[in-house]
């Protein structure tokens, strides 16, 4: 849920003050965050017709959101390494995430209110598995972060980055990761199908082509159902996070993908 603080932060278990903090904070679902959003733009800024909605993975997910919620003010979506729904295996994925926290408050709900930034270090291994692809390490192009080893990389990189984080903060996001689904509201009833083929905005969606977990093949058999999308995979080894900004390669493509989808008349 975006807020108008003039930092842009959200509305979160770590900044919300009690009863609604920590473990405390309300599950807020993807068709929530975007709704919050429409009355942002709507609102508070009179805009009536939005020319793309673009999000990397969970912002992904918006995107799609969007596009199925509001089809007649959505002109353009692309969507970068994120789904139109968490599918089964995606959400194994982030349970196996989450099990780290659980296992440090010994799987006990009164215990998560204690957890600490320091209890995300076992997160940030996990996902030092799923983020990347198997070619990114056995070419070692964690080189290029100036680290000399892989067990570097992994203290350095993954897990200074998610003890950078609040404990809460990553259970709140990953539940609505794992539950994310465009036809889970009233407008669709669970109609994913239904869901998908609502979208007429012109679609790009780009998944990383080694993307572990956010998978390319999910992605084209959403695009398969959508009545204006291209399937346009972003031929990485960079996994999912192809669509992170962090790569050159990957970001001049979808740079040009983006430029191409705006170039498009929404008129044709």
């Amino acid at each position: 849920m975006k807020g108008e603080k003039p930092d842009g932060l959200s509305s979160s278990p770590s900044n919300t003050p009690p009863p609604f903090d920590r473990t405390r904070f309300p599950q807020v679902t993807i068709y929530d965050n975007v709704t919050f959003q429409h009355r942002l733009v709507t609102e508070k800024f009179g805009i009536q017709k939005i020319a793309l909605v673009v999000g990397w993975s969970m912002g992904g997910i918006q995107a799609f959101q969007w596009g199925a919620s509001y089809p007649d003010m959505v002109e353009r979506i692309a969507p970068i390494a994120g789904m139109a729904k968490t599918w089964p295996h995606t959400f194994v994925v982030l349970n196996g995430v989450i099990a780290p926290l659980l296992a440090a408050s010994r799987f006990d709900a009164n215990q998560q209110e204690n957890l600490t930034s320091v209890d995300l270090r076992g997160v940030g291994r996990v996902y030092a598995g799923w983020g990347l692809s198997q070619a990114f390490y056995r070419e070692e192009l964690y080189r290029g972060f100036g680290y000399d080893s892989l067990a570097d990389f992994v203290s350095g990189f993954w897990e200074e980055a998610f003890m950078q984080m609040d404990p809460h903060n990553v259970l709140a996001m990953l539940w609505t990761g794992q539950f994310a689904d465009i036809s889970a509201n009233p407008l669709y009833n669970g109609n994913f199908d239904e869901a998908l083929q609502s979208i007429t905005a012109r679609a790009c969606i780009m998944p990383g082509a080694t993307d572990l977990f956010c998978t390319a093949a999910d992605n084209e058999y959403e695009a398969q159902r959508m009545p204006n999308a291209v399937f346009s995979p972003i031929d990485s080894i960079w996994g999912h996070f192809a669509g992170r900004g962090m790569n050159s390669v990957d970001n001049q493509y979808i740079e040009d993908s983006l430029r191409e989808l705006l170039a498009y008349s929404v008129d044709e």
